[in-house]
């Protein structure tokens, strides 16, 4: 039920498509039917992919083409919203109940096929990556792994990289993980936790300083995180950082889903002590009042 809200949202794209949208520069592929791609989709429990090794060992066969126009509209509706599956889910994968050929069908319609990549002991890594290739505008690029333990995905890892975007002030091209669409869906954080850094280089203004910010739903086994761009620092003033983050420019935005994480965030000072804010406050200035919050930067010091 889950896979399918994804695969739906993908066949939705196509009548969208057809029905004269002319803002997607088409590519010279034949567009399968809705019926060919819910084939595609079709995935079981038990039987739920059919692997066939192509040029690399690792990489799994395409089951069909697809047009690139309705794989980027598809892209696109995901990166800016977040609700065609339940919570906890990203792009209709939830841990411990999708399968490895579930989360594959959803790539291989995306038209970016999932690629193993490493092995750990009873745990195999598998990447998906979108990027200017696929028609993502601004350089922005989105990138998932997924750790697959016994057939199931275990947890996965999700990055937005703005580096190379051409304009990052706008974060309506990843709405769906935004701090303000992330707490409006998902509600108080369990805990938030702050780092600060220094420009060690020369050529950045006195006192320049950049952020991360990590937002923990630890009911959800969910975690994000935000880095700021240091092209644009912040300027700390005496001992006082002020922070925007529903208005600030990141350079990337992390997203983790499902227990045991193979790379949690590198642990920073919470907001109790970074700050003069409790969670709940933290969500109604944030949330509520889209405002911005005072870090004493003198908390971060050894």
């Amino acid at each position: 039920m889950k896979i399918g809200s994804i695969l739906a949202l993908i066949i939705v794209s196509l009548s969208l498509i057809e029905c004269g949208s002319n803002r997607l520069k088409s590519e010279t592929q034949e567009s399968p039917s809705p019926a060919s791609i819910e084939t595609i989709g079709v995935a079981t429990t038990t039987n739920a992919a059919s692997f066939t090794p192509t040029a690399g060992k690792n990489s799994i066969s395409p089951l069909g083409t697809k047009n690139a126009t309705q794989s980027l509209f598809a892209i696109e509706m995901l990166l800016s919203q977040n609700d065609y599956c339940p919570v906890p889910c990203i792009w209709g994968i939830i841990p411990g109940e999708t399968t490895l050929g579930q989360a594959q069908a959803i790539f291989l319609n995306l038209g970016s096929p999932l690629v193993q990549t490493a092995q750990l002991g009873n745990q195999d890594f598998y990447e998906s990556s979108f990027g200017p290739k696929h028609g993502l505008k601004n350089g922005a690029s989105f990138q998932i792994i997924l750790t697959v333990e016994d057939r199931f995905v275990k947890n996965m890892r999700a990055g937005i990289s703005l580096i190379n975007s051409v304009d990052a002030s706008t974060h309506d091209e990843w709405a769906a993980y935004s701090p303000e669409s992330v707490l409006r869906r998902y509600g108080i954080p369990s805990r938030i936790a702050f780092s600060l850094s220094y420009p060690a280089e020369s050529g950045f203004p006195p006192n320049a300083v950049w952020y991360d910010m990590v937002m923990y739903f630890d009911d959800l086994d969910f975690i994000f995180e935000y880095s700021s761009d240091p092209l644009r620092s912040l300027i700390e003033e005496g001992e006082t950082v002020r922070i925007c983050p529903i208005t600030d420019q990141f350079e990337n935005v992390g997203i983790r889903l499902g227990k045991e994480p193979v790379y949690p965030p590198i642990t920073g000072l919470t907001l109790e002590n970074a700050s003069s804010l409790s969670p709940s406050e933290f969500y109604d200035v944030l949330a509520v009042n889209e405002g911005c919050i005072n870090l004493n930067s003198k908390a971060f010091r050894p």
